[in-house]
């Protein structure tokens, strides 16, 4: 006979409700919420997790960063330190030795003068052992020289150098042959085209007066020639000279020119210049 299958019976689904179906999506959306909100605090406590090591992180940073500046702070300081104390020592040694130098080697200015007329007057003496000059006269007209050498930046020693050349020290020698007169022989018109208002007739005899113009009278030259004393001297002798130095002339040929016209002496530009160094190395 042949085999008959039998035949297997399917359970058979009960119909759902409504209110079953509304049961089971609240429960699925109960379970995912709870899913989520595990999820969420899981995420949160990792965000704050690494936000605290991170915060860590950067304070340890922030702790490395404040050592090595106070460490560098502390270098800079005892760096600092030690030169406050070079420079408070190069002080004391620069003081020291300022005062040292204005104690024993910088003389001052009472013996500086001093010095010039104890020099100045064996000057004048051995020049001229008879001058006319009084020890009075002499005082007088080396503090009016001294003086005045420091008001108008000029060097004492050049007044003394004109007055032995032009009289030999002597306050009241007058020129043979023109009418220049007195220790540095100046002419009447020179005189008080030089003083003016202040000039009284004979000025030139009185080795004060006669110092006071010829520091005015020369200080023009010098600043004319540029400072250089042959030149200076010769002009001294003739404005003229002056013309002869802006044309880039020798003096030399100044001088060929003016012993042409006058008496003066050829040489009397180098002998005040070498009078001036004689002077200044007695």
């Amino acid at each position: 006979m042949p085999e008959t299958k039998q035949s297997v019976k399917q359970p058979v689904k009960q119909p759902v409700s409504g209110e079953q179906a509304l049961q089971t999506i609240l429960k699925d959306e109960q379970e995912f919420k709870t899913h989520m909100d595990k999820k969420w605090r899981w995420t949160i406590f990792s965000f704050g997790v690494i936000v605290i090591l991170a915060g860590l992180g950067f304070w340890l940073i922030a702790m490395d960063m404040n050592r090595q500046t106070a460490t560098s702070i502390a270098a800079i300081q005892q760096t600092s330190n030690a030169q406050i104390e070079l420079n408070r020592q190069s002080l004391l040694s620069g003081l020291y030795s300022v005062n040292r130098l204005v104690q024993e080697e910088i003389p001052t200015r009472a013996e500086r003068f001093e010095k010039f007329v104890v020099r100045a007057k064996g000057i004048i003496l051995s020049h001229n052992a008879e001058t006319d000059l009084t020890d009075q006269d002499m005082n007088a007209m080396l503090r009016e020289n001294f003086n005045l050498a420091e008001q108008y930046g000029m060097n004492p020693w050049i007044f003394m150098a004109f007055a032995a050349v032009e009289s030999d020290f002597t306050k009241g020698v007058q020129s043979d042959i023109s009418s220049a007169s007195g220790i540095v022989q100046f002419m009447p018109f020179t005189m008080k085209l030089v003083l003016q208002d202040q000039y009284v007739p004979g000025m030139e005899f009185d080795p004060i007066w006669a110092c006071r113009a010829w520091y005015k009278y020369v200080l023009y030259l010098t600043e004319s020639v540029g400072g250089d004393l042959k030149w200076t001297a010769a002009a001294y002798m003739s404005p003229q000279a002056i013309q002869f130095y802006e044309q880039d002339r020798s003096v030399e040929e100044f001088m060929t020119w003016i012993t042409e016209i006058s008496t003066n002496l050829i040489r009397y530009p180098f002998l005040i210049e070498n009078k001036y160094n004689e002077y200044m190395n007695y």
